[in-house]
């Protein structure tokens, strides 16, 4: 613990110093009554000599608060009188406001004095500028009244000008009257112009001549009319007035052609006159002396400030109608007229000088038409050459002539020799051959066998109906129609896809097998010559080349020959324009651009021709015919240009006509493609369109009159396009029809879920009323023998017609036939197995021998060796 006498000096030194005690061992001390005593005698020793330095203190400082007593006395008295001035500046103040108050009012009154005689001054001035208009607008009006119109506009623009100045915010009124007025001398004047201008130029009551005068008495003349138009800022609506009312009168009747005679121009003083008593000339050197005339006219009478803007208002419309009236009239469609269309672009050229050197405008429009006269040529020429084909494809079908397609071609043989031991069959020959010719028809790809070639795709199937009878004999398919007319023909040869080998033929027709009663002995006896065939040398083969000309005869409408007549005339042109001595000619620098338009041409025939082909009967067909016609022709003729010794080196090359043949071809074939999806359609929705054709009515009647209106309208058919087309191409036409109704009737009688025996009978009635239809294939002048009737060749055009036929024989057939059917004729070349087991549980009851006999089908498929052509 502190002692007591630091600890009371610590509590002194702070309460004289504010200091804390340094020592940690005081600040932790515990205070008691002894220390509070010795801290007081500390606190009060410290406050004894506290006041001895005050005092001491003082003492010292005692001169320096005397000085500063008696300065704050000084201060004190220097304030009391500043306040003192103050109160008397203030009371000064108070007398000057009552001066400037009265001086304020002075130079108010001042003010006010100055304007009145500003406002004053402003009135006189404002009176005296009205008496001057006053008198201006008398002078205006005196001016007016003695033709001095020119004089009188310009005092009225100085009157304006003058009423400007005039102040009116204090005489609105009177300036209003002044200027109300003004308008009415303006309107006067006015008035007065247009009575003199109509005097200085006018048109007579019928709009037949013109009339200027500048000898009229009065100080107002042409010129001077002119400078008051502009003042009155209608020189353009008077000479757009002028230029109309001179159209009317002098233009309008020399130039527009159709309108009654021409009446010729006549300039007579300071007259122009379109005069009907001298008829005037067609020729256009005669219609630009005429012009040439009226503008000389026109610029001698009016001056520059008037001609200028009229030749800029009236040349436009006159070169434009001139060029549409009597320019593009005089472009020749030919040759022949080349030399008048040569004077005339020389004439135009002369024209647009004379033109120019009197200042006038329009000379652009002119040059230009003779710059681009070639254009214009071949433009003319495109423009006739189409209006040419559209005209004659307007009159239709017209009539008609048979025309012949010839064509030679080399074809190569080969020739199978065999050995003088003869054991093959002599003389027998194999020649394969292709030709593009004709028809590939693609019209509809989801029936492409049927619109394709007729006879193509059929390798290896039979081509004839072979048949049984009641009592179980089969016809013999092998004596339908080999070496039939129809197979010779040669575009049905060149309409097959690809010509099937003779071996194949005979494996598929059976030749050899006519004798069905033939035991089967003999027929075992073929493999007998076995040990002798190591001695069979093989046939010799050797390639003959020959050549074959091929013609066929059609018939086309009057419309292709003018279209081919058109194309033709048009490239001899161009090649005319071609050589050396046409380089003179205006026209020859657009021989290129003729050589174009046969495409525009035919382009012409292929978008028109289908509209009025479809109104006249068998029009798709006419149309095939024509586009395959017109497609020769530009062969040969391209054919014939390739060979030609008298082209220009401008001209080679320039004729490329296979597109246009291979676009006439596209065109052909959709022309047939149409007819025939049309006519296929017809016939589908005659036998039930999408369901089938039996029970369609609900009556078994319907049935057959939907069968018989098929049968009806393919003989129609039949009769009108063999009036039309060839011989191959009517037969894959009709045979297309026809196999379009074999696949439907084959389709739905398949689709049946059960066939009775007096139902089997009924269908195989309605197919035997469409295989009727086989006399369409007849051969003409067949010889109608019983024992060997004509073999119709209706199978090499219509696929799956024996398929048919098959179908008949099978739906009235009992099992026994359909066997002998299967396995000893030609059933399954036309019916797979599985079809014909599909055929047995449709018609039969399923017994011990029916399964037997299906057991058998599926046991042989291919009893002949050969597969089912696919549906």
């Amino acid at each position: 613990m502190a002692a007591p006498k630091a600890l009371g000096q610590s509590i002194a030194n702070f309460a004289r110093d504010g200091v804390f005690p340094g020592d940690e061992e005081i600040s932790k001390s515990y205070v008691e009554g002894e220390a509070l005593a010795l801290a007081l005698q500390a606190v009060t020793a410290a406050r004894s000599a506290l006041e001895d330095e005050i005092r001491k203190t003082s003492r010292d400082s005692a001169p320096e608060v005397d000085t500063w007593i008696k300065n704050a006395h000084a201060l004190q008295e220097d304030i009391e009188n500043s306040k003192c001035l103050a109160e008397d500046i203030a009371r000064e103040a108070e007398g000057g406001d009552a001066l400037q108050r009265a001086a304020k009012e002075d130079a108010d009154h001042v003010e006010f004095l100055e304007k009145e005689v500003e406002y004053n001054t402003q009135l006189k001035e404002a009176l005296n500028g009205i008496q001057d208009v006053q008198r201006m607008l008398d002078g205006a009006e005196g001016a007016g009244v003695e033709g001095r119109l020119l004089d009188a506009l310009n005092i009225l623009a100085q009157s304006w000008e003058k009423m400007e100045n005039i102040p009116a915010h204090e005489i609105t009124r009177p300036l209003s009257v002044l200027n109300e007025r003004a308008f009415l001398v303006k309107k006067s004047i006015h008035e007065q112009f247009g009575h003199i201008w109509n005097t200085l130029v006018h048109f007579d009551e019928e709009m037949t001549s013109l009339t200027i005068d500048n000898t009229l008495d009065g100080p107002t003349d042409i010129p001077q009319s002119v400078l008051i138009m502009k003042a009155y800022k209608e020189d353009d609506k008077r000479i757009q007035k002028f230029c109309d009312d001179f159209e009317t009168a002098i233009v309008h009747p020399r130039v527009i052609l159709g309108h009654g005679p021409l009446k010729s121009i006549s300039v007579e003083g300071t007259s122009i006159r379109a005069s009907v008593e001298v008829p005037a000339s067609l020729g256009i050197r005669e219609l630009f002396l005429d012009l040439e005339k009226m503008i000389r006219f026109l610029s001698e009478n009016f001056p520059p400030d008037f001609a200028q803007p009229l030749s800029s208002v009236l040349m436009p419309k006159l070169t434009t109608l001139i060029r549409e009236t009597w320019l593009d009239s005089a472009v020749p469609v030919s040759l022949d007229r080349m030399t008048d269309f040569r004077n005339a672009i020389a004439l135009v050229h002369e024209f647009a000088e004379t033109i120019t050197s009197l200042g006038w405008g329009g000379a652009d429009n002119l040059n230009d038409w003779v710059e681009s006269s070639p254009r214009l040529w071949v433009a003319k020429r495109r423009e006739t050459a189409l209006d040419s084909t559209r005209r004659q494809l307007s009159k239709g079908i017209g009539r008609t002539k048979g025309v012949e397609r010839t064509e030679t071609q080399t074809i190569t043989e080969v020739i199978e020799e065999e050995l003088p031991g003869g054991l093959a069959n002599e003389g027998k020959e194999t020649v394969k051959h292709e030709d593009n010719w004709d028809v590939e028809w693609s019209d509809d790809e989801d029936k492409g066998n049927e619109d394709s070639a007729p006879g193509g795709g059929d390798k290896g199937k039979a081509t004839a109906g072979g048949g049984s009878d009641s009592e179980g004999n089969t016809r013999s398919s092998s004596s339908l129609g080999r070496d039939s007319p129809k197979e010779n023909n040669w575009t049905a040869g060149v309409l097959k896809e690809a010509a099937p080998d003779d071996d194949d033929v005979a494996d598929a027709w059976g030749w050899g097998d006519e004798d069905e009663d033939e035991t089967p002995a003999e027929t075992e006896e073929k493999p007998a010559p076995e040990p002798e065939k190591p001695e069979i040398s093989e046939p010799q083969r050797r390639e003959v080349q020959r050549e074959v000309t091929l013609t066929e005869k059609y018939t086309v409408s009057s419309m292709p020959e003018p279209v081919f007549d058109t194309i033709k005339q048009i490239i001899e042109d161009g090649v005319t324009l071609t050589r050396e001595n046409h380089d003179t000619n205006p026209v020859s620098a657009a021989a290129v651009g003729l050589f174009g338009l046969p495409t525009l041409v035919l382009a012409m025939y292929r978008a028109s021709a289908p509209v009025y082909y479809n109104l006249a009967p068998g029009g798709n067909m006419y149309c095939y015919n024509d586009a395959m016609h017109l497609s020769d022709l530009l062969k040969d003729f391209s054919a014939t240009w390739s060979q030609r010794t008298d082209l220009g080196p401008r001209a080679k090359g320039k004729v490329r006509l296979d597109g246009e043949v291979q676009s006439l071809l596209k065109f052909s074939r959709a022309a047939y493609g149409r007819e025939m999806s049309t006519q296929r359609t017809i016939i589908t929705d005659l036998l039930g369109g999408a369901q089938s054709f039996l029970n369609q009515g609900g009556e078994p009647s319907d049935d057959q009159v939907a069968v018989e209106s098929v049968v009806a309208h393919i003989r129609t058919l039949a009769a009108e396009w063999r009036a039309i087309l060839s011989e191959s191409a009517w037969s894959q036409a009709v045979g297309s029809l026809l196999s379009t109704v074999a696949r439907k009737m084959i389709r739905d009688v398949t689709d049946l879920t059960v066939l009775g025996a007096d139902e089997a009978f009924r269908v195989a009635s309605l197919i035997a009323l469409v295989t009727k239809l086989d006399d369409l294939f007849t051969p003409e002048g067949a010889d109608e023998d019983p024992e060997n009737p004509p073999v119709p060749t209706t199978s090499h055009y219509a696929a799956f017609w024996l398929k048919l036929h098959f179908l008949n024989e099978v739906l009235q057939s009992n099992l026994r036939d359909l066997m002998f059917l299967w396995s000893k004729s030609d059933l399954s070349l036309y019916f797979g197995a599985e079809e014909v087991v599909d055929l047995i549980e449709l018609s039969f009851e399923t017994n011990r021998r029916t399964r037997e006999a299906i057991a058998e089908i599926r046991s042989e498929p291919f009893p002949r060796g050969v597969a089912p052509e696919e549906m």
